[in-house]
């Protein structure tokens, strides 16, 4: 499929350490072939994907960037300290409550750009809640299984 293969090129050049497999195992994923699924999920688990960036770049480098992630993707905020360090960070529970939600919002309140990350959606209906309060100039990026 052309368009995965421009995903993959992609992915490679942002992340040139990223592991980008040759054989077929997408076309057994089809076939449904449950090794294949497994290793189609535990590459979606590891992705990374932007849902919603709407205006969104380029990013502001004066510090204006707030970033809301599930406080157990720690490499993640890792990954934004060491790429974004003037990025203001706000870390939340997995399925964030009301309070979460407040503060993030807070945080946002003056933010030029606001990323909000989110993993496993469907399992945690808090981050749905969460996107939705930080409106529509936050961008989604789904970190793993969206």
């Amino acid at each position: 499929n052309e368009s995965v293969e421009r995903i993959l090129r992609a992915k490679a050049r942002i992340a040139p350490g990223l592991h980008i497999p040759e054989d077929d195992r997408y076309a057994l994923i089809a076939a449904g072939d449950v090794s294949a699924v497994t290793t189609a999920e535990l590459i979606a688990a590891e992705g990374v994907t932007i849902v919603r960036h709407q205006g969104f770049f380029p990013l502001p480098e004066d510090g204006a960037l707030v970033v809301v992630y599930p406080r157990e993707l720690s490499a993640l905020a890792d990954a934004f300290r060491v790429r974004l360090p003037w990025a203001r960070l706000v870390p939340v529970e997995r399925d964030p409550g009301e309070e979460d939600v407040a503060r993030a919002v807070n945080a946002a309140k003056n933010a030029v750009r606001v990323v909000a990350v989110v993993t496993d959606c469907r399992k945690f209906p808090g981050q749905e809640r969460l996107v939705r309060a930080l409106g529509e100039r936050a961008a989604v990026v789904a970190a793993g299984v969206p």
